[in-house]
């Protein structure tokens, strides 16, 4: 039901050679739907292509300077008119010294920089590795979700 030039247009930004994409949603095993955690060995995950082609936010890191992703310049623009608000310009996409933990900057994809309340033990895969309670001041998300790469 998706028109080719869809896939046509993801064929060209991956350099795949698959003939059709698919649009998975991750809805933590309700029925009718697939959870992104267990795909099937034959399926090859392209979101991190797609949105983050200048590599992946990382924990203790700065963040990645994505001024030239498409998909971040879709809504970034230096356009000139004055409406844009600063967090909107494609300055804010150029990396500061500032770790990714410490950097004020969040993007669409990451969720809240703190998370309340009691969380069990491997919530976020093995993160964290004990049950824990955050405490009134919360605690930070970062190094749960963007663990420092090898």
């Amino acid at each position: 039901a998706i028109p080719p030039m869809f896939h046509d247009g993801i064929r060209n930004a991956t350099a795949s050679k698959a003939k059709w994409f698919l649009c998975f949603a991750d809805t933590r095993n309700q029925d009718g739907w697939v959870d992104l955690n267990n795909l099937p060995s034959d399926v090859l995950p392209l979101r991190s292509a797609l949105l983050t082609p200048e590599g992946a936010v990382t924990f203790n890191r700065p963040r990645p300077d994505s001024s030239g992703n498409p998909f971040c310049l879709s809504c970034h623009t230096d356009d000139g008119s004055g409406h844009r608000p600063a967090s909107l310009l494609v300055d804010a996409l150029i990396p500061s010294s500032l770790l990714m933990q410490d950097d004020p900057r969040r993007q669409p994809i990451q969720p809240p920089a703190k998370v309340y309340g009691n969380l069990p033990a491997g919530t976020w895969g093995t993160y964290p590795l004990v049950d824990m309670h955050t405490g009134p001041g919360g605690h930070p998300i970062d190094e749960f979700i963007a663990p420092p790469s090898p």
